[in-house]
């Protein structure tokens, strides 16, 4: 008797168990965002962020001027370039990572072209009302823009190690 009072009070512990599983399953899937799907929306896609200089003038680059304008056109060419370069790196490195690495990503991105922009800014205001500030902006964010495609390499080679095949990098 006492045996059979013991598997019966064991069989309702794990009814009492399982109940309380089936309502924490019940509710972690009723709190789960079933908007897209509701509403028949397409899923949000997480896309890698692009830089883009839309701060910088068109100014021309000719390597034999030397004023401040030439060289403010050289630093707006060479910035602009190595964007396309840091967002080759970054479209890469993104066909790595799954869509909460991605979410990481979208938002240290973001992060440091906020940090870029804010040094760069600090750098020429020591030149405020001069010529030179501009020069001095542009030379900020080519060499601010170098460091963090070097960056983004080190992330790449430490994202593929050990990895047979591993796509060129931009």
């Amino acid at each position: 008797m006492i045996a059979m009072s013991k598997a019966v009070t064991r069989q309702s512990h794990r009814q009492k168990i399982l109940s309380i599983v089936f309502v924490l399953t019940f509710i972690a899937i009723l709190s789960s965002d079933f908007s897209g799907i509701a509403s028949g929306a397409p899923k949000q896609v997480i896309k890698p962020p692009v830089i883009s200089e839309g701060k910088l003038t068109k100014l021309p680059c000719t390597k034999q001027d030397q004023s401040t304008i030439g060289m403010i056109g050289c630093y707006e060419e060479h910035a602009r370039e190595i964007d396309q370069r840091i967002n080759a790196e970054v479209a890469l490195i993104f066909t790595f990572l799954d869509t909460g690495e991605k979410r990481s990503l979208v938002k240290a991105e973001n992060a440091w072209l906020n940090y870029r922009n804010s040094d760069c800014e600090s750098v020429a205001s020591l030149f405020q009302g001069g010529t030179i500030a501009p020069v001095e902006y542009g030379s900020c964010v080519v060499n601010d823009d170098q460091q963090y495609s070097s960056h983004l390499h080190g992330f790449f080679q430490l994202l593929t190690e050990g990895r047979s095949s591993v796509p060129h990098w931009p």
